[in-house]
């Protein structure tokens, strides 16, 4: 039964999630869809279950207009960061930023830079599959060296992202991270993070100002049943199997094959 769970829940699972939060969070194409569902009962003929129906299709409607509205996206957010502790400027071995959608990652790569340059870590470690170049360049506009610079483009999920970090970083002494996403992501990240071995210290970000109601809402609603799955999966806890300074044969011959790891160092 859990090996079916895992495969339901595998990458095929994750592009149809990200697919119907693309939907969700265009309103305009949710209320046509509702409306039209509805004018179709009226009109059909279907006089035993119409009533009822309609009345489904109408509160379905109301319920993700109200889902939708700033006040329960505010109240959503606070609900998961109440769990994730305060960061109290505790340094670090390496500075974790996880990526993100491009429309939804805001500034979390410059944030991660000013925390290099405040000393809260001697190097930084990049997630994002396409964004490690984007960060070498705002390195070099601000004239740091790119030699705490290293990264991975394998991570599809929060999941992968954590044991490929712990892969990469483990043998080479990284036991306290500085964790960085937004707001919504955080509570999850730090689990899964912490499972792998990790001291985590949270560095939550808000979600850029200009993303709208619906996509603020959506992205924060999807991390509640985000959290059951993982938790179902076993996420949340070590694997006895492996630690950080021997994350297993398996693991390191994965990251290898796959060719993970990238680091872009100056040349000279």
């Amino acid at each position: 039964m859990l090996n079916g769970l895992k495969r339901l829940i595998g990458t095929n699972w994750v592009e149809l999630n990200w697919a119907f939060y693309r939907v969700m969070t265009n309103p305009r194409v949710v209320t046509l869809v509702l409306l039209a569902m509805m004018t179709l009962l009226l009109l059909g003929q279907f006089p035993k279950w119409r009533k009822r129906l309609l009345r489904g299709l109408a509160i379905a409607l109301g319920l993700y207009w109200l889902v939708i509205s700033p006040p329960v996206a505010a109240l959503a957010v606070h609900g998961l960061l109440g769990f994730v502790p305060k960061d109290e400027g505790a340094t670090a071995d390496a500075i974790v930023v996880l990526g993100r959608g491009s429309q939804e990652e805001g500034n979390r790569y410059p944030v991660g830079l000013e925390l290099l340059q405040a000393n809260r870590a001697p190097n930084i470690f990049i997630t994002g599959r396409r964004n490690i170049e984007d960060v070498a360049e705002l390195m070099q506009q601000a004239n740091l060296p790119l030699a705490p610079l290293k990264g991975t483009r394998c991570g599809r999920t929060t999941y992968e992202e954590a044991w490929i970090t712990a892969t990469i970083l483990g043998p080479q002494g990284v036991r306290t991270l500085l964790l960085v996403s937004d707001e919504p992501h955080m509570l999850r990240s730090w689990l899964t993070f912490q499972a792998e071995g990790f001291t985590v210290i949270p560095y939550p970000i808000p979600l850029p100002e200009w993303l709208s109601s619906a996509r603020r809402s959506m992205l924060t609603l999807r991390e509640y049943p985000g959290l059951l799955s993982y938790a179902l999966l076993g996420r949340f806890w070590r694997d006895s199997k492996t630690t950080l300074s021997n994350p297993g044969p398996e693991r390191i011959a994965e990251v290898e094959r796959r060719g993970c790891e990238v680091s872009l160092v100056e040349a000279g």
